[in-house]
């Protein structure tokens, strides 16, 4: 028997990248700023992977890091500054004693088109060769058109997020297979409509 085309070597040979995967997002993560072009390159990663292409995972997530950094790296730092305003209001409506309830709701509908947003920007960028813009208005258009699919991602990043936060051991290998998850909901809408 053929041992590196068996079954039980393809999953650990995954298995193996995904946390390799996992190291290399940690990294170019590490400014913040940058971790919208590393998700790209992770989610870069992935398409690769689903299209059959295997190549060296280095070479192949620097590739898609490069090639995705101008309009990731303009979309963090636009989120960065929503949060940072988002953060800064909420402070400021806190000390408010009459229209807070509504204030607040507005401020959270806010935070909550972000988030949808940010679901479906970085699969849209990988995908499609459009303008930041055309990525955001498509990334809102594709989040309301498969609303359950959205959540389901959301959950999926929200969930990662606390089990770094509460267990900080797991962010070695938490973020990839999360990252595959999400990866596979909306590529999965990608193919329903026949984008793929």
């Amino acid at each position: 028997m053929d041992i590196l085309n068996s079954p039980l070597y393809k999953v650990l040979d995954r298995i193996t990248n995904l946390f390799f995967l996992n190291v290399l997002w940690l990294l170019s993560s590490l400014p913040l700023i940058t971790i919208f072009p590393a998700t790209a390159a992770m989610f870069g990663v992935f398409k690769d992977w689903t299209k059959g292409k295997e190549g060296k995972l280095f070479g192949s997530y620097l590739r898609h890091f490069k090639n995705n950094f101008k309009h990731s790296f303009v979309y963090g730092i636009l989120w960065f500054l929503i949060i940072a305003i988002f953060y800064i209001d909420l402070r400021i409506i806190s000390d408010f004693e009459t229209y807070n309830f509504i204030l607040m709701s507005l401020l959270f509908l806010l935070l909550i088109l972000v988030a949808f947003n940010t679901v479906y920007f970085v699969p849209i960028s990988i995908h499609f060769k459009l303008t930041l813009f055309g990525k955001i208005k498509n990334a809102f258009l594709f989040s309301i058109m498969f609303f359950p699919t959205t959540i389901l991602c959301i959950l999926i990043g929200v969930v990662a997020f606390l089990i770094a936060i509460f267990i900080p051991a797991f962010m070695i290998i938490i973020f990839s297979p999360a990252g595959y998850g999400i990866f596979r909901l909306c590529y999965r809408t990608f193919e329903k409509v026949g984008k793929v």
